[in-house]
């Protein structure tokens, strides 16, 4: 539901008055949130190239939400908003699915999802009066090879990784994929679509991913070595405690035996 409901459904929906390029602009708001969401649900505080990064991300938002021929049309803030919310939506289930149990199955655990978030969106179609409006003799070959596409890349496999990833990596490096999927959206949409790509969504898309890199980016404080005596002393404390005797005179079994 958080996921394919809310989520996708949601950021689909909303696409029909706001532009692909500015859809994954806001889309690359996540790691931002997931930040928010980790800090306030299990008290990971950020650190200050975190803050940095989060204040870049806000600054760039405004940029790109504070555009004139944005502001002036309705449908395309209901649009933003809608993005908005199912963002948040993903964000939060990005951040509790490693928290909980899941099918060892990596394509079991994908496909009970995908079922239960397409059907609830099926309800909601219907109910909404779309199903009889939709009429397959109209659909033509380039819709039904998109819509293949999307099912084996965008379902079967990209669905799949990021569910195993999200189980075995923190959700905040999951969300790396957003440096790429802006730049690429702007792109798709400037050259198939004709969409309109000003200098202030340019300047907005830097400054937010800017922000998702410093987010992700880890400052490693170098350790010194342990000197040779440190090591040494480490090692007689070893051997005394597996040694055929310890302190407290117990014979305990020498490592030589086995």
């Amino acid at each position: 539901f958080l996921f394919l409901t809310l989520g996708t459904g949601g950021t689909v929906w909303a696409e029909q008055w706001v532009d692909t390029g500015i859809a994954a602009l806001l889309i690359s708001f996540q790691p931002l949130m997931v930040v928010f969401m980790l800090w306030a649900l299990f008290a990971k505080r950020p650190s200050g190239l975190v803050l940095a990064g989060v204040a870049l991300g806000v600054l760039g938002m405004a940029l790109l939400v504070g555009q004139q021929h944005f502001v002036t049309d309705r449908n395309t803030l209901i649009g933003m908003a809608a993005i908005i919310v199912s963002m948040t939506s993903w964000c939060y289930g990005s951040v509790i699915l490693g928290k909980i149990d899941l099918p060892q199955n990596r394509l079991q655990s994908s496909a009970i999802q995908m079922i239960m978030g397409g059907t609830i969106l099926i309800a909601l179609a219907l109910l909404s009066g779309d199903g009889q409006r939709f009429d397959p003799a109209q659909l033509s070959w380039k819709a039904g090879l998109s819509w293949t596409f999307l099912v084996v890349f965008g379902s079967l496999i990209a669905f799949s990784a990021f569910t195993y990833l999200l189980q075995h990596v923190s959700p905040d490096k999951v969300a790396t994929s957003n440096y790429v999927n802006p730049v690429v959206a702007l792109f798709l949409g400037w050259s198939f679509n004709g969409e309109l790509i000003t200098r202030q969504s340019i300047l907005a898309a830097l400054l937010m991913l800017a922000g998702v890199f410093f987010i992700n980016s880890r400052l490693q404080i170098k350790r010194r070595p342990p000197r040779a005596g440190g090591r040494m002393m480490q090692r007689r404390k070893v051997a005394r405690a597996t040694g055929p005797y310890n302190r407290s005179g117990k014979g305990l079994p020498s490592p030589s035996r086995f």
